[in-house]
């Protein structure tokens, strides 16, 4: 946000967002990729088109020589990673492919039990799973939820639940308002408002939020 403002020399904006995606990259994630499209456009309100698109393109080229630095590194010159985004992609639509995907999927039928049995309070926070593992294929126990707005709705019932809601809304109306009623809206606040947004969307598969 800063760097689309122009309220930050370039040089020092593209290191640190540099030093920034090294975790991002190493911690390969569908998520992240799918929260960093969602924040990457909610910039562009109020903004520049010529600028968001000059400073995103560099940061998604950076990504992109990242990752295959990273690859190229840990398998000692052997491969770019392409394999992992072909399995990681592949499993959307084929998650019984990938152990991440398929336990996700396992682990949907003990938590709308867990929904029905306390509606309307909840089994409170830190609460655990009983499922079958479907790689190791056995019963399991975990505190890993892998939704996130899901195991909010388990954990703090629908009152707490709607209340969470409510106060992201009235949160999202707020940043909103910020943005819209300045004529040129505050980096900051842009920033913070994209980040939300990233945040909100990576809650469908974790508790981000």
């Amino acid at each position: 946000a800063y760097l689309i403002t122009k309220k930050i020399p370039r040089q020092t904006g593209i290191l640190w967002l540099t030093i920034g995606a090294i975790p991002f990259v190493i911690n390969f994630s569908r998520t992240y990729l799918l929260a960093f499209a969602l924040a990457s456009g909610a910039l562009l309100v109020r903004t520049s088109l010529r600028e968001w698109l000059k400073i995103t393109s560099a940061i998604a080229a950076i990504m992109a020589l990242l990752f295959f630095g990273v690859n190229l590194a840990a398998s000692r010159g052997a491969s770019l990673g392409l394999e992992l985004l072909g399995s990681r992609f592949g499993a959307i639509s084929r998650p019984a492919t990938e152990e991440s995907a398929s336990i996700r999927q396992a682990l949907l039928a003990p938590i709308f039990v867990t929904i029905r049995s306390f509606p309307v309070t909840g089994v409170g926070l830190g609460s655990s799973l009983i499922f079958y593992h479907p790689v190791k294929r056995v019963i399991a126990v975990t505190r890993h939820y892998d939704w996130g707005y899901l195991e909010y709705l388990a954990e703090l019932g629908v009152v707490g639940f709607v209340s969470l809601l409510a106060f992201l809304a009235v949160s999202t109306a707020y940043g909103w308002r910020a943005i819209r009623t300045h004529r040129l809206p505050s980096p900051f606040t842009l920033g913070a408002f994209a980040g939300f947004a990233s945040l909100a969307l990576m809650t469908v598969t974790s508790p981000a939020l």
